[in-house]
């Protein structure tokens, strides 16, 4: 299963896509769910360390899979430390929403420094990840910093900004602030939108889809929408299938 989805969360038209579809993904434990979507088409950039960074799948750390084995540029590679097949460059891992993480080992905050989306946040709560959720082993940080993560506030009851993130019965979905672009199907053409598109409240196609940058653009692109999971979306008007994404689950 597949497909993407329109509702109206009461504040804004709103986009939302199926999750933890069992399509050839392991999305992780039930109890701590990878977040974020598969299947997309475009790239990422990712903060490797203070000067080096690089293109990462538009798909990146939504499920499991050992991300960085081979692909790091820094430390997964052959002759590298620890290199490739090797330590935590083998380990497979995904981002979690830390509120939604029941398991014995918490997800981890990604650290403002060194982690390589520094300005990426789902939910307005930053950037968690989980090796655990995955089957993996966390031997990228060390025990005592890793618990000094864990242990930072998660702010699950904390009340977010239902403008940005969408109303509380249907939250906005996705990495907001992820550098990079995602190819999006628009009448049967590939349509570059910023990696982070529909993972807030914003009127996303006003600057993006081809029909909204002339002279007179239509009224919708004025509309602000988000990608939101439907299985937790319980608005009075649904969510809707939307065609920007059709491989993505």
């Amino acid at each position: 299963m597949a497909f993407k989805i329109l509702a109206l969360t009461g504040l804004a038209p709103v986009a939302a896509i199926v999750l933890h579809t069992n399509a050839g993904y392991n999305f992780g434990s039930s109890k701590c769910p990878c977040v974020g979507f598969s299947g997309l088409e475009g790239s990422t950039t990712v903060q490797l360390n203070a000067t080096v960074s690089m293109e990462y799948p538009a798909n990146f750390a939504a499920y499991c899979e050992a991300w960085d084995n081979g692909r790091n540029n820094v430390s997964c590679q052959e002759g590298q430390t620890p290199g490739k097949d090797q330590g935590w460059c083998a380990e497979a891992w995904c981002y979690v929403d830390p509120c939604n993480c029941e398991l014995d080992e918490p997800a981890t905050k990604v650290p403002e420094e060194g982690g390589y989306m520094p300005h990426a946040s789902y939910q307005g709560r930053g950037m968690w990840y989980s090796y655990k959720t995955c089957g993996g082993k966390d031997y990228w940080m060390t025990p005592e910093k890793k618990k000094e993560l864990q242990a930072v506030p998660k702010n699950c009851s904390k009340k977010v900004d239902e403008k940005k993130w969408g109303s509380e019965k249907c939250r906005c979905i996705g990495y907001n602030g992820a550098p990079g672009q995602t190819n999006v199907s628009i009448n049967g053409a590939e349509v570059p939108y910023p990696a982070e598109a529909g993972a807030s409240c914003e009127a996303w196609d006003a600057k993006n889809h081809p029909d909204c940058l002339g002279d007179k653009p239509a009224a919708w692109c004025k509309m602000s929408w988000c990608y939101v999971d439907p299985c937790e979306c319980q608005l009075e008007v649904p969510p809707k299938t939307s065609a920007y994404l059709p491989k993505a689950r």
